[in-house]
Order: C-alpha cells, then structure tokens, then sequence
C-alpha cells in the first residue's frame, strides 16, 4: 500500500511541475493577464491544497487506519483541477472570440470576399515577388492592392493561419530553396541567398529554414549538391 501511495504522489508531482511549465509558457497569457492572475492563485492553492492531502495520507497509512483510500484524496484533487480547467478554457475562449471580434470589428469582408482577396494576395506574391525587398510591408502591399490593411491582414490570417511576417517569411524560405537548389555549385553564397530573397539577418535565416526544413542551408546545400 506505502509503495502504491508513494507511486500516487510522484504522478502528482510530475503533474503540477508540468501544469506550472505550461502555464508559464502559455502564449496568449499576455493578452490574458485577468485570466492568468486567476489561474496562477488558484494553481498554486490547489497544489497547496493537493500536497496537504497527501501528507494527511501518508499520515493515516503510517497509523494503518483501515478507513484511508488511496485513490480518495486523488480523486479530490483531479475533481478541482478538472473544474479549474473547464472555466479556465471557457474564460479563454470568450477573450480570444472578444479580441478577434475587436480586430476585425471594422472589417465589412464576408466570407466570399475573404477567399477572392486572398487569392489576389497570393497572386501578387507569386506574380511580382514583393517579398524579395527586405523592407516590405503589409502598408505597402495594401497601397498596392487597394485594400484596408485590415482587410488584407484579415484575409491572410484567415486563410493561412499566419500572421503577415510568418506569410511573407514562407515566400522567402521557398525562393531560398530555389536558389540553393539552382546554385548548388555555390555560384551565390548563403549570405548573397538569404539577402536576395529580403531577410536581413543571416541568424533569422538559418533559424527559420531550419524550422522548416529540419536542417541550416548550408547541410541542405551539400545533401543536394
């Protein structure tokens, strides 16, 4: 029963050290800052809460108390925790509803209208190349098309998932393909590559193609060389 207890207490351990991480790394947490006050109080007092349980329970089962359940104090603790978790979701979800809602409130874009602007995006992009100039922008390609920035960043975003930056930056890591491929005898550098396809930073262009491709250009130049 002691080493089942034990076995129980380790879990719960491994289980909040991971919860804390997850909360700590959470990415919408800035935009949630209310929510995330709330979450941290209440994470840290049902820890306090759980580590209070299970010190009870070693307590009984070292008098051998023939009335303590291993899994009672468990079960408490995964209760709260699954309640918790409930409203701390539906708390998030009403905020990211609310803040989407407040983005694009002066949008007039049906879902029609989304789909034609995004194929007009993509179309100046694989037409005309905008993203090869390191200084472009989602004000610049707006002026071009005749659109609301707001509407043009609306129907990328919906669209793809991505936000302008991380669009416009898988343009330029596929041209970077290209002409590593093109250029597999080293006709142009990486340094000449990553600029000619409008990043500034040779360490962001090793990052993201890496991201990407799961190797630095350099290794994917001389896999295909």
């Amino acid at each position: 029963m002691m080493c089942f207890e034990f076995g129980i207490f380790i879990h719960g351990i491994v289980y909040i050290i991971s919860s804390f991480f997850y909360l700590k790394k959470e990415s919408i947490k800035a935009l949630l800052k209310g929510t995330n006050q709330w979450i941290k109080r209440a994470f840290i007092g049902i820890s306090i809460l759980w580590f209070i349980g299970r010190l009870s329970a070693f307590g009984m089962i070292f008098i051998r108390s023939k009335e303590v359940c291993p899994y009672k104090s468990e079960m408490y603790f995964l209760s709260v925790l699954l309640v918790i978790y409930i409203v701390f979701y539906f708390r998030i979800g009403i905020k990211i509803i609310g803040l989407k809602k407040i983005k694009y409130k002066d949008s007039i874009l049906n879902k029609n209208e989304i789909n034609d602007l995004y194929n007009i995006v993509v179309s100046y992009y694989e037409d005309k190349k905008p993203f090869l100039e390191s200084d472009f922008s989602l004000q610049f390609l707006s002026k071009k098309l005749g659109y609301p920035v707001k509407q043009v960043s609306q129907a990328i975003n919906s669209k793809s998932q991505l936000n302008f930056k991380s669009f416009t930056n898988n343009y330029r890591l596929k041209e970077s393909k290209r002409l590593l491929l093109e250029n597999n005898n080293e006709e142009l550098s990486i340094s000449e590559i990553y600029y000619a396809v409008g990043f500034n930073s040779k360490s962001t262009f090793n990052t993201l193609f890496k991201k990407e491709h799961g190797i630095t250009p350099s290794q994917f130049r001389k896999i295909h060389t």
